[in-house]
């Protein structure tokens, strides 16, 4: 068996966030991506009939302040008194499930986003979850990540 750094380092989980704001708000929902001066909007939707997935992807360009910025956006769901619920309200029929709710989806998150930073060493990250901002420096800036072009020791593949 071969075993390499890069080996399941293709960026799948990434592929997660581009449906998530459909799932969360399926009219409102997107996804923005904005990093090299360039902001990608993405809205995913199904088509009604033939059930294929429909993707749409616009682009501008911005003014490159470096690094990239992930942003998922969704409307509002209001109450019937006016009052606004967010999607992860344990009132709001997005994030009730029958009888079960999940009652801390934001610390359950922050910690994903604690451990990505955490065993990102490089990374600046910086959260914001409504009004509610959260900023995690680099640990070790110098860090090198790992690419294919810097070949693994030999020993590593042999049986």
């Amino acid at each position: 068996m071969y075993v390499a750094p890069d080996r399941g380092a293709q960026g799948n989980a990434g592929k997660c966030l581009v449906a998530m704001p459909h799932v969360i708000d399926p009219e409102h929902g997107r996804l923005i991506i904005v990093a090299k001066g360039i902001e990608h909007v993405i809205r995913c939707a199904a088509d009604a009939i033939t059930q294929e997935p429909r993707v749409d992807h616009q682009t501008k360009c911005v003014i490159d302040e470096g690094g990239t910025t992930v942003c998922m956006e969704w409307a509002p769901i209001q109450a019937d008194d006016g009052a606004i619920l967010w999607p992860f309200d344990p009132s709001s029929s997005v994030a009730a499930r029958g009888d079960v709710w999940y009652p801390s989806i934001r610390d359950s998150a922050m910690v994903l986003f604690w451990g990505y930073a955490t065993f990102n060493p490089h990374l600046e990250l910086s959260v914001r979850w409504f009004e509610e901002r959260l900023e995690f420096a680099p640990t070790m800036a110098t860090w090198q990540k790992w690419n294919p072009n810097k070949p693994s020791n030999g020993y590593d593949h042999c049986e």
